[in-house]
Parts: structure tokens; C-alpha cells; sequence
């Protein structure tokens, strides 16, 4: 089955915080991961935050982004997904770099599992699932 995660998600791969073992059940599912080239970029500013304050050490994001490549079983441009991502997100009045993981699900026919609770309020009713909502639906 084709998952696609956000940059919400694949961070709790790598560093511990909440949520992490519900990713790491994901991870290790069936499931073959899809997601936009972008993801590199937004899981780069995210571990350079942790870096800054900090959190993880000099240079173990470049590992990350290492792993990462070998994680993700399909790879699809940004620059593809950027024009229908950007209405939808001045319809929304939402950030265009969450959509562009929205557009892709709906390009994938995939859900998209997602930590960010501002993208799962932005978007009610579309193919987008918490994951700790997954978890749940795992488990049963």
C-alpha cells in the first residue's frame, strides 16, 4: 500500500518525542512511502532547529537526510504539485508547503499520515490521517 508521510512525521522517525512510536509502527508496516522532494528541505529546517538549540548534535542531520533517501521508496517533484498545491492554499488560507504533501495523496490515491494539527484542521475532510489516528486503526 502507498503512504505518503509529511516532514511531521518522518522527524519522529529519527528523534525521540511524542508520537515517535506510533511513526516507528508506521515505519515499519507494509506500507511503501511516497513523498515530494520537498520533504528533504522541510525535514532539514526542522533538524536544524534541533541543532541550533542544541537538541542533537553537529552533523547528525546529514545522516538523517542519508537514511531518509533510503526510506522513501518514491520520490515525486515539487514543482509538479506547486500550482494546484497553491490554490488550494490560498483557498484554505493555509501554508502551500503542507499542501503540496495534500496534493500529492490526492495524485497517489494515498493517505497522508501527519503530526500537524494545523494541516488535519485545515483539511477535515480530505484523505489526511493523524497518526496517532492510524495507530488506533492499526491496532484494531
Amino acid at each position: 500500500m502507498n503512504v505518503e508521510a509529511d516532514a511531521s512525521v518522518a522527524i519522529k522517525w529519527f528523534l525521540p518525542e511524542e508520537g515517535s512510536d506510533d511513526a516507528a509502527r508506521l515505519l515499519a508496516s507494509d506500507a511503501e512511502f511516497h513523498a515530494p522532494d520537498s520533504l528533504r528541505l522541510d525535514l532539514a529546517g526542522l533538524l536544524q532547529r534541533r541543532e541550533m538549540r542544541g537538541e542533537i548534535a553537529a552533523g547528525h542531520a546529514r545522516g538523517i537526510a542519508r537514511e531518509l533517501d533510503r526510506m522513501v521508496a518514491g520520490w515525486h517533484p515539487s514543482a509538479e504539485l506547486l500550482g494546484a498545491a497553491y490554490a488550494e492554499a490560498m483557498a484554505r488560507r493555509h501554508p502551500v508547503a503542507d499542501l503540496v504533501y495534500f496534493e500529492l495523496s490526492k495524485r497517489l490515491r494515498a493517505p497522508l499520515i501527519t503530526a500537524n494539527r494545523a494541516l488535519l484542521i485545515c483539511m477535515p475532510w480530505a484523505s489526511v490521517t493523524a497518526l496517532e489516528d492510524w495507530a488506533k486503526m492499526a491496532d484494531a
